[in-house]
């Protein structure tokens, strides 16, 4: 009973507190109505049966008192006025029998008919002797009438009237002490519904107050515990369903939400920290990075510079190289006007095809040294691409970082979104990082490419040198040849011409290629410019980033602080 008590619900519960009370009340009233009206009917039976059957029986008395009276009058009177006298013992006789009559429907008990019953035969030889006495012819004889007859049958009326008064006391006095132990049983009655109903109210009270009150202490202690940031203690156990037993579940609850959004929050925190020292430490890598890339821009510039240095010696010994040719072919055309000097300039000839030879090992050398630096600057610009690859690694990385910032700082709530800004620019940043390194990849393609066409031209370039080269031996053996043999100079002029038209045209492609190798050497400087430019940006972006690392990491610490006010 007690245990289906306790899932009854607090409103329920006091409601039936309440009833319980209000029965109670309501038992006393109706018992009180119930006695009253028994009261009520018990003396409404006194009245009825007793002191309105002594009211007749007084009246009766009465009457025949009255007759009595009146028949010493009718004695002591003059004959003149006996008539009268007869007429109110006749009117007395009236109101005694109109007495009895009216007591004839209030007899309770057969012996009140019986004393009736007496009471006329009794009245009856009373009237007799009256009637005797007012038939007597004078005085005297109603006189002896009056004291040998009247007054004897009177007294014995009177006494059979007293019988029946007494009866009729009796039975008030019988009715009184029913009365007075209805009193007492009512009064007993009273006593056990009032206790009853007090310790029923009391009872329910005291037990709608241990089901409310100690799971309410339960709660309020342990809703200080939480108050005072511990949240260490078990979880608060009440064996109802009512009101109370859901604000305790929904305490519980609450506790531990609390609890996991605090653990949350650490773990947040720490993440955080770890996070942002992870964000140090590749803003650290990032500055290193742009380091680098800031001083490859500047060695690729100084590169490019030298390049283009070289590019003008070389077009210079191109020009040199391409005069000594048309001297060659003027020589040609002089040996062909006139064979009989040959012999005196082959030597001529012979020295200046030594030239030659000095010239062309000259841009054999210089072409060496433009294709070793073009490999170099190709060298250059992997190293760069690979610069970059790290740079957007480091970018991809801080953008993971800064998407799971902003994660951890929705699921904080309201007191991430500080965080979550944070988060969201470090995203900027991360993808401007990103922007800058596709661009400077871009930019290092560019460079391979025009690399790869200046190693191609160079190639070409060194093809033509040992053309000349070979040109040239053949040149020397020729004038050998002519020193031996001068009539064969003639036949010999011939091809030294078409070989001359040849080396024209392989000077004309030769500075062909050491312009279009400028052009390039000057789009490498500009390049390697653009790379400074996007550098110096980058380590602006680094030290935005490095500001924002350090903001999240003193976030995290003001969250493990306020964490550590708890305890878990």
């Amino acid at each position: 009973m007690f245990g289906l008590f306790r899932h009854i619900n607090v409103s329920t519960k006091l409601l039936l507190s309440s009833l319980a009370s209000l029965v109670a009340l309501l038992a006393v009233g109706i018992m009180g109505g119930i006695s009253l009206a028994n009261m009520d009917a018990q003396l409404q039976r006194m009245y009825s049966g007793n002191v309105l059957g002594i009211e007749k029986a007084g009246d009766a008395e009465r009457a025949v008192r009255r007759i009595a009276v009146a028949s010493a009058d009718y004695v002591l009177a003059d004959p003149a006025d006996r008539s009268s006298v007869r007429q109110d013992i006749q009117n007395y006789d009236a109101d005694f029998a109109k007495a009895i009559e009216e007591y004839l429907p209030i007899i309770v008990r057969p012996q009140e008919r019986d004393i009736i019953n007496r009471l006329r035969q009794a009245y009856g030889g009373y009237m007799q002797a009256v009637n005797q006495l007012v038939a007597a012819q004078n005085s005297d004889l109603a006189m002896q009438v009056l004291h040998q007859q009247v007054t004897p049958k009177r007294t014995e009326v009177n006494n059979v009237i007293a019988e029946l008064v007494q009866s009729n006391a009796q039975m008030a006095e019988d009715i009184k002490k029913e009365a007075d132990a209805m009193y007492r049983r009512v009064q007993f009655t009273f006593v056990i519904v009032i206790v009853a109903g007090v310790g029923l109210s009391l009872g329910l009270n005291l037990l709608v107050s241990r089901t409310i009150t100690k799971p309410l202490a339960l709660v309020t202690a342990a809703a200080g515990r939480v108050a005072e940031g511990d949240l260490r203690g078990e979880t608060v156990t009440v064996n109802t369903r009512d009101e109370i037993g859901r604000l305790t579940d929904s305490f519980n609850q609450m506790a531990g939400n609390l609890k996991s959004l605090l653990r949350q929050i650490a773990d947040a925190a720490e993440s955080v920290a770890s996070a942002s020292e992870e964000m140090s430490a590749g803003t650290e890598q990032s500055s290193q990075a742009v380091a680098e890339v800031s001083q490859a821009s500047q060695e690729l510039a100084a590169g490019a510079g030298l390049q283009s240095r070289k590019v003008q010696d070389t077009m210079a010994s191109t020009e040199e190289f391409s005069a000594a040719i048309q001297q060659i072919a003027s020589t040609a055309q002089q040996v062909a006007a006139a064979a009989q000097v040959t012999s005196r300039r082959a030597e001529d000839g012979d020295q200046a095809m030594r030239r030659a030879g000095a010239e062309m090992d000259k841009i054999t050398t210089s072409s060496r040294e433009i294709s070793g630096m073009i490999n170099e600057l190709g060298n250059r610009s992997q190293a760069i691409g690979q610069i970059v690859d790290l740079i957007s690694g480091i970018a991809n990385q801080t953008n993971l970082l800064a998407l799971n910032a902003a994660i951890e700082a929705a699921r904080v709530g309201e007191h991430g979104r500080g965080f979550a800004v944070v988060a969201d620019e470090v995203r900027k940043l991360a993808e401007q990082s990103g922007q800058a390194a596709q661009d400077i990849a871009d930019l290092i393609r560019q460079v391979q490419e025009d690399t790869s066409k200046a190693v191609e031209a160079m190639e070409s370039n060194a093809q033509v040198v040992e053309s000349g080269w070979r040109v040239i031996t053949e040149g020397a053996g020729a004038f050998q040849q002519i020193k031996e043999d001068v009539n064969s100079v003639s036949r010999q002029i011939q091809e030294v011409s078409r070989s001359t038209e040849e080396l024209a045209k392989g000077s004309e492609e030769i500075v062909n290629a050491i312009t279009a190798i400028g052009e390039i050497a000057q789009h490498v400087s500009e390049a390697s410019q653009s790379v400074a430019a996007g550098a110096e940006e980058q380590s602006a972006s680094i030290e935005e980033l490095a500001s924002s690392a350090e903001f999240l990491a003193n976030l995290g610490q003001q969250l493990q602080q306020a964490v550590l006010k708890f305890k878990l």
